[in-house]
């Protein structure tokens, strides 16, 4: 699934202990890329940086099934 920071997007509350209460996430696959094709870099990213940014911001969050 690809959201632009344009797309309008539905959305609707989740309940993680609807299904149990030993509900929890095991794994995501997140791919992060460039808004704008024309402002791409050359220079790599610390992938370790990047997933320690991307689990800060993402650490409080639930994500449903």
């Amino acid at each position: 699934m690809q959201v632009a920071l344009t797309d309008l997007v539905e959305v609707q509350p989740y309940d993680p202990f609807s299904q149990g209460a030993s509900s929890y996430l095991g794994q995501v696959d997140v791919e992060v890329g460039f808004a704008g094709t024309r402002k791409t870099t050359d220079v790599p990213y610390d992938q370790d940086e990047l997933a320690s940014a991307v689990i800060q911001v993402g650490l409080h969050h639930i994500i449903p099934p």
